[in-house]
């Protein structure tokens, strides 16, 4: 008598088990995911070793990627997280008002992460930015910084965006994958430590920079510096910003506030270097970002020019996903401009190997449905046959 029931019951798991599969899962692998920012020619993010990564100013590397050092949170890892990125076929817009076909991927917040170690890392960037000494920073950072959906036609190729005197070209067609999602980049547990005090909102600096005084000369042996500390009110790093509705500025624009800037006697070695610093006396404060804007992720081809710094960039990305796993690798660019150090061609990189989770947990969530339905039929069955 319980055959019929019981089938019924059993078809059900399996609607269940594949309506489980049908929207798609993913995790990343760790070995080949992550992020990177560099701003210029000279400030890779995270900081790593001088000339880290000076590819993209031709054509021909601008597939070059750097050492991506934010890494996959474990919570999203391949083999070792429990959260899943999502796929979905739903039909978006960009940030300029135009449909989106679909699919897409769903990210959550800090899907890939680099927590700051307490002490600053510092980068001599004099070789390619004479008008700065050094670099410390000590930053913690995400991605993406809010819930975002990339997609399917949200490249946005081709296309032209003037911003902050320069220029960030999309080329390609109108199907490139890509869309809107910020880094966040807060103030780490070294913070502050490099004499530079919060600026005028309480912020903690999340780096020190060494000015060369004398400009793009190279220095003496002891020089003046003027010393800021840069830090970021609004948390996030500007590149893949989204678009505005007229699709020629980005709508994310935001000032990094600056702290107070002081001014240093250092003894600078060759490579600009700095092996000491004393404090001479107070300065102005400094080079404050008056305009920062990024742009969507693609992974299709820009070129990112900047007239002011005289900075020229080339970042190409692609999809080599055979049904939704496989290699994704996004680009992103970001202008800004600044009031002391002029304007700046800024990259960002992502590279995100998806993997499908083992199906036994969709299969065994589908199954325990199955099961607890056909324990509730039985136990109905026997208490209909007790009271006949």
């Amino acid at each position: 008598m319980l055959r019929q029931p019981i089938l019924r019951i059993g078809m059900i798991a399996l609607v269940f088990a594949w309506a489980g599969m049908a929207q798609a899962q993913y995790l990343l692998t760790g070995a080949r995911s992550g992020g990177a920012l560099q701003i210029g020619t000279g400030l890779p993010l995270p900081v790593g070793p001088g000339g880290i990564f000076l590819g993209g100013q031709t054509p021909g590397d601008a597939g070059n990627f750097p050492p991506l050092g934010v890494g996959v949170n474990p919570a999203f890892q391949y083999g070792v997280g429990a959260s899943t990125i999502m796929a979905t076929g739903a039909t978006g817009t960009t940030g300029m008002g135009a449909a989106l076909p679909g699919p897409g991927l769903i990210f959550p917040p800090s899907v890939l992460t680099k927590v700051a170690d307490g002490v600053p890392n510092e980068i001599a960037v004099f070789p390619t930015n004479p008008a700065v000494f050094q670099v410390g920073t000590s930053i913690d950072f995400a991605w993406p910084a809010a819930p975002a959906t990339l997609q399917d036609g949200a490249g946005p190729g081709p296309n032209f965006f003037p911003f902050a005197g320069g220029t960030a070209t999309y080329s390609g067609g109108t199907r490139a994958f890509g869309g809107a999602a910020q880094f966040s980049i807060a103030a780490g547990s070294g913070a502050g430590t490099h004499l530079i005090p919060p600026n005028g909102s309480g912020v903690a600096p999340i780096a020190t920079v060494f000015i060369n005084a004398g400009g793009a000369t190279a220095p003496p042996a002891a020089s003046i510096a003027l010393v800021v500390g840069a830090s970021n009110a609004a948390g996030l790093g500007a590149n893949g910003g989204s678009l505005n509705t007229a699709g020629t500025a980005p709508a994310t624009s935001q000032t990094s506030m600056f702290g107070v800037g002081n001014i240093f006697g250092i003894s600078a070695g060759p490579a600009g270097t700095i092996f000491g610093a004393v404090l001479v006396g107070p300065g102005p404060a400094g080079n404050n970002v008056i305009l920062s804007g990024g742009f969507p992720w693609t992974t299709g081809f820009i070129t990112l020019a900047h007239a002011t710094g005289g900075e020229t960039f080339f970042l190409s990305g692609g999809d080599n996903r055979v049904a939704g796993s496989g290699n994704l690798s996004l680009v992103s660019g970001a202008l800004s401009q600044r009031t002391l150090s002029g304007g700046n061609g800024n990259r960002g990189w992502l590279n995100l190997q998806l993997a499908t989770p083992e199906p036994a947990a969709v299969l065994g969530a589908s199954s325990a449905l199955g099961v607890l339905g056909l324990c509730h039929l039985v136990v109905r069955r026997r208490r209909q046959g007790s009271k006949a």
